[in-house]
């Protein structure tokens, strides 16, 4: 949950909880891409996605079987 574990998981599956909604959306899991100007990349279906660190209030890597 600190910008340095987001830059050494990037390439993991990762399953993210924001405060309030983002698009509709408060859970997202999807595959971690790095960071940029304080948000997290996240891709989503293919589609990448800025979520901005402070919405963040959990985030977990979600090991694919």
């Amino acid at each position: 949950t600190r910008e340095a574990d987001f830059h050494r998981f990037a390439g993991s599956h990762v399953r993210l909880r924001t405060y309030t909604p983002i698009n509709g959306r408060r859970n997202f899991q999807g595959l971690l891409r790095g960071w940029r100007d304080d948000h997290v990349i996240l891709e989503l279906d293919g589609e990448q996605m800025l979520i901005p660190f402070e919405q963040i209030t959990r985030a977990r890597l979600d090991p694919q079987i």
